[in-house]
């Protein structure tokens, strides 16, 4: 039925498009010199019967067997034509693919007439040095619409082109994407709908699959991963054409997270594939990270990441991962898109380069990767096999460095076992997941009285001097406990015990406490967890944290100079903020009144400040009507990971001179700016991220 119903709307797209009438437009048909004789209306009748045998037929076959894309790690380009000694560089860094633009305005620049020798010179520089295109079918064309292909004039358009280039490079091995991020404003003009591309892609296909029934596609390419936006565009359909999902699962932590995003992932295409195509693979078709100052990701960390996306990626069943970018596109250090290459603009290699360069040769020929599971999640081992060799990368998440990696001896008999398991598991089924991923619970909804998850070393907490706050998981390495330590107290060790709720794993880390701060990643991304913190082996504190979202929607700004802003980020809101000599306090408070959960201690919130040295507060209130400021310091250039700083803001034990807040409190402001110097008053912006409350 699947076959029959995409055979007929197939024949329904070419019969409202002017591929047979306008006989100088190429067709995925060839037509005998004898019929171009014939009135155009038994043409169509004629070919509208041929169309429906041939697609129903390739469909039919199509539907229960995905292409296999080849297995492979790859860069991202940007050009057509490789400067002196490129190619010869690409080579020697050992990669299986490179990824580029295939741009249709550039390949038809008048109707129906295309140019494709761009390309075949780019084919041919990669296939001398071995290397597979992965080229992105987009961007419009002002033949026919402003910005993409919106109308059924330019999706037709698109589909006859896209049915033209897969004719021209027939029996070539590339993959090839049908447009890249269109779940974003800036490469779906002018604003990303996920309708108008799905129609678009649907038409693209069947034209593509009906040009050849072996060629790869590979869809949407969406900006991180979006879950709304692959819900709506990958139809039964659509996952009946295509032989791969891409995303692009960028993020601002390390890249040890993006298994779970991929199983995700396939979650949604085991749902919505029809019968016999649920193993369609997630394919990583854009990822990288920048060197920029602001990112707080240097050149070495860069090569770390590298080495490790692209092998946890394939470990999670993705069989192509490409990493962005190349090269350089720039020559401002500060500015993030200039400073995500692997070399530089005049080709000297970084750090990255030589990192590629190590994993591809010590992963040449595997085409199965999967992780051993570890009783510490911060352990990561990943498996390759292929070709009668089996190779492991290792490496401790909270230690810098790269992946260590080391071959098999294939003559040891319990390793020749091991590699034939994991060869049997890859033929019989795709990855699986490792950690699948659980619901969250309710976000703030005050904690039960549950048993704790750790019961090791039970006993009367011991006095000390330190304080332990926990901040939220603000990238891969999980919560952070925020320790601060008098400068008149010794150094201390102390060690972190709680237990993994999506793998049930006991955990414990341990630290050497000796500036006056310190933020200590603890490696647990779980929405709620229970810590203990221990001193000599007798516990400290014994805390539950649960993290909560903070809707901007809830809040408004409340003084000020005027022109003040609230927008949503992807951690969390911005503030922008203005103040004058008159107008030195700027305020934010809910909308309506906000309990803080009872039996609440503390509150953490990760804040980017912005250097305007203004002084920062909170305020909350008690049930006698009493406010409470807490005094959250200055907001200079101070932070403690990627830009951002923990600040906490306890609800008990407040100085002295604050008094004791009695009965619920609720918030008053969530933030209290206030001008550093009341003489020249700074406006500026911060921006806020996760929030926790510690019980």
């Amino acid at each position: 039925m699947l076959a029959l119903a995409l055979a007929l709307k197939f024949v329904g797209y070419f019969f409202s498009s002017t591929i047979f009438v306008e006989r100088s437009t190429p067709s995925f048909l060839f037509m005998p010199k004898t019929l171009k004789s014939l009135p155009n209306s038994l043409i169509l009748v004629g070919m509208g019967f041929v169309t429906a045998a041939l697609c129903g037929l390739s469909f039919a076959q199509q539907a229960n067997a995905p292409q296999k894309i080849w297995q492979g790690f790859g860069v991202n380009i940007h050009f057509t034509e490789p400067a002196p000694g490129e190619i010869e560089l690409l080579k020697a860094s050992g990669v299986d693919y490179v990824r580029t633009d295939f741009t249709w305005e550039l390949t038809e620049k008048a109707v129906g007439k295309y140019d494709f020798s761009t390309y075949d010179k780019l084919v041919g520089h990669l296939k001398s040095a071995h290397i597979r295109p992965l080229f992105v079918l987009d961007y419009g064309n002002k033949l026919y619409d402003n910005g993409a292909p919106r109308s059924a004039k330019a999706q037709d358009a698109y589909a006859h082109w896209t049915e033209a280039v897969i004719t021209h490079f027939r029996g070539e091995e590339i993959v090839w994407e049908l447009w890249n991020e269109p779940n974003t404003d800036h490469f779906w003009r002018p604003k990303a709908d996920a309708s108008s591309y799905a129609s678009l892609a649907l038409k693209a296909a069947m034209a593509m699959r009906a040009a050849d029934p072996n060629c790869r596609i590979i869809a949407p390419g969406t900006s991180r991963i979006d879950d709304d936006f692959l819900k709506k565009v990958l139809s039964k359909e659509l996952l009946g054409l295509i032989d791969g999902v891409s995303v692009h699962p960028y993020r601002a932590g390390g890249p040890e997270t993006v298994m779970k995003d991929i199983y995700r992932v396939k979650d949604i295409i085991t749902a919505k594939a029809p019968a016999g195509r649920e193993s369609i693979p997630v394919v990583c078709s854009e990822w990288g990270y920048s060197t920029a100052p602001s990112t707080g990701v240097n050149e070495d960390r860069q090569a770390m990441y590298l080495d490790k996306l692209w092998l946890l990626s394939a470990a999670a069943g993705s069989p192509v991962t490409i990493y962005y970018d190349w090269k350089d596109d720039g020559s401002n250090g500060n500015n993030i898109d200039h400073r995500f290459g692997i070399v530089r603009q005049n080709l000297k290699l970084k750090p990255s380069y030589d990192a590629a360069r190590l994993c591809t040769k010590a992963f040449k020929g595997c085409t199965f990767y999967k992780r051993m599971v570890k009783s510490d999640p911060l352990d990561w081992i990943i498996i390759g096999v292929g070709e009668g060799k089996m190779v492991r990368a290792s490496w401790y998440q909270k230690l810098g460095g790269l992946p260590k990696f080391e071959a098999y001896d294939m003559k040891d008999r319990s390793n020749r076992r091991l590699y034939n398991k994991l060869v049997a598991e890859a033929n019989a089924a795709p990855a699986k997941p490792v950690d699948p991923p659980k619901k969250d619970p309710p976000k703030i909804d005050p904690p039960k009285k549950d048993p704790p998850l750790i019961t090791k070393n039970p006993g009367a907490l011991v006095k000390t001097n330190l304080t332990i706050a926990y901040a939220p998981p603000i990238d891969s390495e999980g919560w952070c406990a925020v320790i601060e330590k008098p400068s008149s107290m010794a150094n201390t060790k102390v060690e972190f015990q709680y237990n993994r709720k999506d793998t049930g794993a006991d955990v414990s880390c341990f630290t050497n406490v000796k500036s006056d701060r310190l933020i200590e990643p603890l490696a647990n991304n779980d929405s709620d967890s229970v810590m203990i913190a221990m001193v000599g082996g007798k516990p400290i504190g014994n805390s539950t944290i649960k993290r909560v979202e903070l809707d901007p929607a809830m809040w408004v700004l409340k003084g000020g100079a005027g022109g003040e802003t609230m927008t949503k980020t992807q951690m969390g809101g911005s503030i922008a903020y203005n103040l004058s000599a008159g107008i030195l306090k700027i305020g934010l408070s809910p909308a309506s009144p906000v309990q803080i959960p009872e039996g609440a201690k503390r509150f953490v919130i990760w804040i980017k400040p912005d250097g305007s040295m203004n002084n920062l507060y909170a305020r909350f209130t008690d049930e006698a009507g009493g406010i409470f400021q807490v005094n959250l310091g200055v907001l200079n250039g101070d932070t403690d990971r990627n830009g951002w700083r923990a600040v906490v803001i306890p609800f008990v034990n407040l100085p002295s001179e604050s008094g004791t807040p009695t009965g619920r409190l609720q918030w008053d402001h969530l933030f209290y700016i206030e001008a550093g110097d009341k003489n020249n008053p700074k406006s500026g912006r911060i921006e806020y991220g996760p929030a926790a409350y510690e019980y």
